[in-house]
């Protein structure tokens, strides 16, 4: 069952690729709350080069800076850099 966000996504991807709308290439801009800070979402959005989506995180969200370049590892790939607390600024990259 689709879930309400993710149909919100779908008919604005139609909207945008609807030729009367005048959408074509056109930047738009959506925002949303945290409920559209999911992968279903986000990949909806990336399909667009043209559409910004901005939305909020759960204060529980697990955020980390991206792995140094020379950061090595046996076998499996480095994913994740540091982990940073958001209400923590200590924690911030510079």
């Amino acid at each position: 069952m689709e879930k309400g966000n993710e149909w919100g996504m779908k008919q604005l991807s139609q909207y945008l690729q609807h030729p009367e709308l005048g959408f074509d290439g056109a930047l738009s801009v959506v925002v949303g709350d945290s409920l559209y800070n999911t992968l279903p979402c986000q990949k909806i959005a990336s399909s667009h080069n043209q559409l910004i989506l901005i939305s909020r995180l759960r204060g529980n969200r697990n955020v980390y800076t991206p792995p140094a370049p020379d950061a090595q590892s046996t076998g499996h790939p480095i994913w994740y850099g540091q982990k940073m607390n958001l209400k923590d600024t200590e924690t911030h990259p510079p």
